[in-house]
């Protein structure tokens, strides 16, 4: 592939930031990625400075992912859970009047939410986050990779 800039020069590499194809003379290196000189550089340290931000929290979102697993259920329990004790409460109270057909009301949608959360929440802890063959922290295809890790976030593959 010829150079971007000098079409009669063969490119060693494309820029981190734009994708052009560029010569030696055209390549700026910026930490471990080539940029186009004076133009995609600070382009580049940023796209650096985002990945190097996330390689380093990579340990905190996966604890936040887990404890969100954990927690799946929590919410439709507490809808079917209060939605239960309004419709018993209204219930109770309403007899021999009708004054509290608006907390039965009330208590019916509760239930009725907490069950479609409820079903989300099943369907989901059912569901694999990536399907075989991909990293599944990052969802990678790993196919042909036989380095033992991840080559985008460093996860070691089983």
């Amino acid at each position: 592939m010829a150079c971007f800039n000098h079409g009669d020069r063969e490119s060693v590499g494309g820029c981190g930031a734009c994708g052009r194809a560029l010569c030696h003379e055209c390549i700026a290196e910026v930490g471990k990625r080539i940029a186009c000189k004076n133009r995609c550089e600070d382009d580049v340290r940023m796209l650096e400075a985002m990945l190097a931000s996330n390689i380093r929290n990579t340990p905190y979102v996966d604890a936040t992912l887990e404890t969100s697993r954990k927690r799946r259920f929590t919410l439709p329990i507490i809808f079917l859970g209060g939605g239960l004790a309004c419709t018993l409460f209204g219930i109770y109270e309403s007899v021999g009047s009708r004054s509290f057909d608006t907390l039965i009301a009330y208590g019916g949608f509760m239930m009725l939410l907490g069950l479609v959360y409820l079903v989300n929440a099943m369907r989901l802890s059912r569901r694999d986050p990536f399907p075989a063959g991909h990293c599944q922290r990052c969802g990678y295809n790993l196919r042909g990779n036989t380095s033992g890790q991840c080559p985008d976030c460093g996860k070691p593959v089983l």
